[in-house]
This record gives structure tokens, sequence and C-alpha cells, in this order.
């Protein structure tokens, strides 16, 4: 192909064009953020406006309780609880949310972990990558699962009688996503243990 100005000067243009509309671009992107809180407890970016937001003081039964908040456990726990409060966002095939468990009475932070552990291995997950953590010098520990079928990385933090559950599931791009890091870096507990 022969070299004209008439074949260079629409490529040129266009090249030209990119550079202006990266900021733009990415501005959107950072926009499609929102900050949510709920009350005094935590803060978190979620990709958009919440999908979902529940509030729960009476429970009879969770279906399907294998979501990024894992709460098929609390089946067994419904008459030990007080409080579930749920906020979702789905984004790009990931569904993120934060689970905030208020109990009764204080909750051994090891006997949570190992209810999540039985509530994977009985979902059908893959025995689970773990790693503690403290967050605002709490006990919690992140369960990461990686499978064709069944990704999840899901951080449980234990408060006396709150527990929180940050979770993303999707597909096997979650364990690399942005909007994963996202999600875990922006979480912030607006209160310590009292």
């Amino acid at each position: 192909m022969a070299m004209s100005r008439r074949n260079v000067l629409p490529v040129l243009t266009v090249a030209a064009s990119v550079p202006l509309l990266l900021p733009l671009t990415a501005a959107c992107a950072e926009a499609e953020w929102s900050e949510y809180r709920r009350d005094d407890l935590f803060r978190v970016d979620l990709p958009g406006e919440p999908d979902m937001t529940l509030d729960m003081t009476s429970i009879k039964e969770f279906k399907g309780g294998f979501g990024p908040g894992v709460l098929g456990d609390l089946n067994e726990k419904k008459d030990l609880l007080i409080r579930v409060s749920i906020v979702e966002a789905h984004r790009e095939q990931i569904q993120v949310g934060v689970y905030h468990v208020e109990y009764k009475k204080p909750v051994s932070p090891e006997e949570e972990f190992a209810t999540l552990r039985e509530t994977l291995r009985k979902g059908g997950f893959p025995p689970p990558r773990e790693a503690a953590l403290t967050v605002n010098g709490l006990p919690a520990r992140e369960f990461a699962c990686e499978a064709d079928d069944k990704n999840l990385i899901h951080r449980r933090i234990v408060m006396g009688r709150l527990t929180f559950r940050v979770g993303v599931s999707g597909k096997r791009e979650i364990h690399d996503s942005p909007i994963t890091r996202r999600l875990f870096d922006s979480f912030k507990l607006l209160r310590s243990a009292s």
C-alpha cells in the first residue's frame, strides 16, 4: 500500500487523540466507584452504587450462601444472631460485598475461622490458602479459593460480638483484579475493639 497524505492523515488524527482520551477514561473509571459507610462501623469503596443493601434482624434461612460473604454457616447460628447487614455490588462478572454480623455474645476468632473452613469444604470449594491478618488490632484471616469454576477471596475480621466479612467472588481473574485490590485496600473499620 502506498503511503499518501489521504491514508496517513486519519491514522495520525486518531493517534494524536488517544493521549487526550486516556485521562478521560481513567476519570470515568474512577467516577464509577462510590464510598459506602455503615453507621460508625466501616467504610468501603464499591464498584458503582450498591446492587443490594439489606439489614436483617429476623433470620429464618440463608439460601445460596456461597457468594463473597459465605453466609451458609449462619443457618446453624441463626439463634445466636442479632443482626446481619449486607451490601453488594457487581462489576465485570465480579461480585463484591461486605457483610456485618452481630452476635448475642462474643465469638471466638478461631471458632469463626474453623466454621468458615468447614462451610467452604461443604460448598465444594478447593482447600483455601489462608493468611493470618490483623486489622485495627483485631484478629482476621484471609481465605482464597482458586479453581476453574469456584473462585473466592474472603477476609473475616472478628471484633467481640461483631464479625465483618469482606469478599469477592467470580471468575479466576478476581485473584489479580484491580477491583479486588481496591475493595480490600479501601475497607476500613471506623472503630476499634471496645
